[in-house]
């Protein structure tokens, strides 16, 4: 089994360079875990992995968050070892429920990624089949604040 850093560090392959991150939240939730594996072995068509944002992120982002996340549109790495990184759409800012962030799309439409800066989150959610119609609103649920699809995708 993978330790909680490997899977870290292979996970944030879908995040774009400019985004840095301290730690996945599978660290409390084994259904996090699952998924971030599923999405490594490329098994699941679905799913979502949580980050922890790091510091230097979150500073970007309080101060000039669009200029910080104009050059963030671009993934680290491919999903595999002889795919391209992932291109990701411009960011939009969005705001709902007393809830500050911003969303992302790739450019194939099968995945989104939405930074809830009030939790320090930032939220990679994919479907193979199609994910992005609708994702300029973002999926917030009223109470939490945390992307409603989350957990309706996690157990997909």
């Amino acid at each position: 089994m993978l330790d909680l850093q490997t899977l870290h560090r292979r996970a944030s392959r879908v995040l774009p360079k400019r985004l840095h991150t301290r730690a996945l939240m599978s660290d409390v939730d084994a259904a996090d875990r699952l998924a971030t594996i599923r999405l490594l072995i490329r098994r699941s068509p679905i799913g979502t992995i949580r980050f922890r944002l790091a510091q230097e992120t979150l500073a970007g982002l309080a101060q000039a968050p669009m200029e910080y996340l104009r050059e963030a549109t671009m993934a680290r790495e491919g999903l595999g070892r002889r795919q391209p990184p992932l291109r990701y759409r411009p960011w939009k800012a969005v705001a709902a429920s007393h809830q500050k962030g911003f969303v992302t799309c790739t450019v194939d439409g099968r995945a989104t990624l939405w930074l809830l800066l009030g939790q320090q989150l930032a939220v990679y959610g994919w479907n193979d089949r199609g994910l992005c119609a609708g994702w300029e609103a973002g999926p917030w649920s009223a109470d939490a604040g945390l992307p409603a699809a989350s957990d309706a995708i996690r157990a997909g």
